[in-house]
């Protein structure tokens, strides 16, 4: 298969793997491809924490939470015993949707809902899904921009649940941030 070729990291058995993929890829940033063995359809997908998104997609609760992607969908159809999970690149936190936006253009893959990297126009998204932008309190000076909720809470230090709280009612965090799904314009 074509995808093959171009992988840096091969996991034939990932749950039998985890441990490696674990430690190969903590601290990276990267574009990854997940293989169906029974259909040889695909899907490609970045993170800027590379190690904790392949090891998201071995536990039930996270396919049960966005059970409504073509690729949780198959994984739980098929089990992933029939998936190999490819690294196809590692590379700079702020490059990662640059470099997946490469990937989908080259590879085409089935299981991807959208073609183009980052954008989820027409797609639902649930809120732990959702891009996060942090303002200061004034609510006009940007500070920055997170993939999720998973990664705001991470990257700042506050809870999910709190962050969660406080962009359904639109309070400051902590008496400083602002935190909102609306980009600046």
């Amino acid at each position: 298969m074509f995808i093959v070729h171009h992988a840096k990291r091969i996991y034939l058995s990932p749950l039998s793997e985890k441990l490696d993929i674990s430690l190969e890829n903590r601290g990276s940033s990267g574009v990854y491809a997940l293989i169906c063995k029974v259909n040889n359809q695909f899907y490609v997908g970045s993170s800027v924490y590379l190690a904790n998104r392949l090891l998201d997609y071995m536990q039930p609760a996270y396919l049960a939470k966005k059970a409504n992607r073509p690729i949780l969908r198959a994984i739980v159809k098929y089990g992933l015993i029939h998936f190999t999970f490819i690294v196809l690149e590692t590379c700079h936190i702020t490059d990662t949707l640059q470099r997946e936006q490469y990937w989908l253009d080259l590879l085409e893959p089935e299981y991807n809902l959208c073609k183009t990297a980052g954008n989820t126009q027409g797609v639902y998204l649930s809120e732990e899904t959702k891009t996060v932008f942090q303002y200061a309190s004034d609510q006009i000076t940007f500070v920055a921009k997170y993939d999720s909720i998973r990664q705001a809470a991470t990257l700042t230090g506050i809870s999910r649940g709190y962050l969660s709280r406080c962009l359904a009612l639109g309070m400051l965090a902590h008496g400083k941030w602002f935190f909102t799904y609306t980009a600046p314009a």
